[in-house]
């Protein structure tokens, strides 16, 4: 078991807890990895990296926020989240909430083709594109859908939200 593992690299070995990284899928068996290595070393483990991937991710990109255009206090947002923000965008732009799922779908295809375009970029992409689905265009400044590298826009005349789904 790992946490065996990592009490007998403290305990027998000497290892340093601060240079042991323990990586696990949920909160839950992060909390209960920390309590069983807590019960079978005299070191407190409050403090050692003992987290699920996805925290753990989020603190190295916290880390080198600003060398990648960031500040560190970004947010990272779950699909409910992202839908959430999509229903708030249509609803202020009068158009139907049903609709948000399509969205997302189109974000995320977008994202997926590896696209590497400004929001208005693919805004002038977009012109083209359905137009019941709202995607703004120059002559109409309806909501838009775009993507900036990896991260996807949601547009609106007069704020941008980011969504990163």
């Amino acid at each position: 078991m790992l946490t065996n593992r990592v009490a007998y690299l403290i305990n027998e070995k000497g290892v340093d807890p601060f240079s042991i990284l323990a990586i696990t899928f949920t909160n839950k068996a992060a909390n209960e990895m920390k309590e069983r290595i807590a019960a079978l070393v005299a070191f407190d483990v409050s403090r050692m990296a003992i987290s699920t991937f996805h925290s753990m991710c989020a603190k190295f990109l916290r880390f080198d926020a600003d060398k990648i255009g960031y500040e560190r206090n970004f947010s990272i947002y779950d699909t409910d989240d992202c839908l959430t923000v999509v229903k708030r965008v249509l609803e202020a732009k009068n158009i139907d909430t049903k609709q948000a799922r399509r969205f997302l779908s189109h974000i995320s295809s977008i994202k997926n083709s590896g696209a590497k375009l400004s929001p208005e970029e693919y805004a002038e992409e977009a012109a083209g594109l359905d137009p019941s689905w709202g995607i703004w265009s120059p002559s109409t400044g309806n909501t838009a859908i775009a993507c900036a590298g990896k991260t996807p826009w949601i547009l609106t005349t007069c704020s941008s939200i980011c969504c990163g789904c």
